[in-house]
């Protein structure tokens, strides 16, 4: 659909698709899907759509849809089309290199001063994780969540393929979904902020809740491989308020914490002892924190 912002009425247009609850199989553009990665190119001429996935779970839960679509995971598609805004038609891109696996609510921004899109982390629906739990027993979750960094180079030629390539990089942030980037296009700098794991399934420090993540990275591809350089913010974001809750200083978990009784009289929160006894240093020269 496109939205004409030139017409008084602000009318919209539809470009391809249908509007049937049941959509027929349609090779010549991309399938029904959600959380998909989206850029345009350089030139502003192509818009780019990258996997995404097909909620199938939901369909299931429709007595009306489950026989068709339903399934017990989501379907993570592994394919990209690009839309031509003159022609008005998709095409399936041909890809080569080292490629992402297919995923979903991945971070990605298209840095027009080295004319390259940057992509970064997301979740598989149906790719399953063992995990060891503290007791020593071994868990699964049917999903997985990546912390892994591409790059894709767009061919010239319409005939040729498009280049992927894995970057190898140096203290990268911890796996995640729906974090954000973007690229200064002036200078080029590329910044990564946010996203969350659900920990539902995920174990993390013993506590079974999502994980949202309020960090800031620059992805530095000034030397082979790249690597990426965590941001200091404001130092008080580490421990601010979210309502009645806390982030924890160590893990950044939120919750109802207890405060710090040193010396900095109560400016950051634990969540536990064993956060406590990891963070204390940081906290310590951070704070000019002391034992009371």
């Amino acid at each position: 659909m496109v939205l004409d912002l030139s017409s008084p009425k602000l009318e919209w247009v539809r470009l391809s698709g249908t509007a049937r609850s049941t959509p027929k199989a349609d090779n010549f553009c991309p399938g029904p899907r959600r959380s998909a990665a989206c850029w345009t190119n350089q030139e502003q001429d192509r818009i780019y759509i990258m996997f995404g996935l097909a909620d199938r779970q939901n369909a299931r839960l429709n007595p009306q849809k489950a026989e068709l679509h339903g399934e017990d995971a989501s379907y993570p598609y592994d394919d990209l089309w690009s839309w031509s805004i003159t022609g008005g038609e998709w095409r399936r891109e041909r890809m080569s290199g080292n490629c992402p696996c297919p995923r979903s609510e991945m971070a990605c921004a298209l840095s027009p001063k080295l004319n390259k899109t940057i992509f970064f982390g997301g979740y598989s629906p149906c790719l399953p994780t063992i995990f060891q739990e503290i007791e020593g027993r071994e868990e699964m979750c049917p999903f997985s969540y990546y912390a892994d960094t591409f790059i894709y180079e767009p061919s010239l030629s319409p005939d040729a393929r498009s280049n992927w390539r894995q970057v190898i990089t140096r203290g990268f942030p911890t796996y995640r979904a729906h974090a954000q980037l973007f690229a200064d296009p002036e200078t080029g700098k590329i910044f990564l902020f946010g996203g969350y794991a659900n920990a539902d399934y995920i174990s993390y420090r013993k506590r079974p809740m999502c994980r949202a993540f309020n960090d800031l990275w620059q992805l530095k591809l000034d030397v082979p491989g790249g690597y990426f350089e965590g941001v200091d913010m404001e130092e008080e974001s580490r421990t601010a308020g979210v309502g009645q809750l806390q982030r924890c200083f160590t893990c950044g978990n939120t919750g109802h914490w207890k405060k710090c009784g040193g010396s900095c009289k109560g400016h950051a929160f634990f969540c536990d002892q064993q956060c406590q006894k990891e963070g204390w240093k940081e906290h310590r020269r951070m704070h000019q924190c002391a034992k009371v």
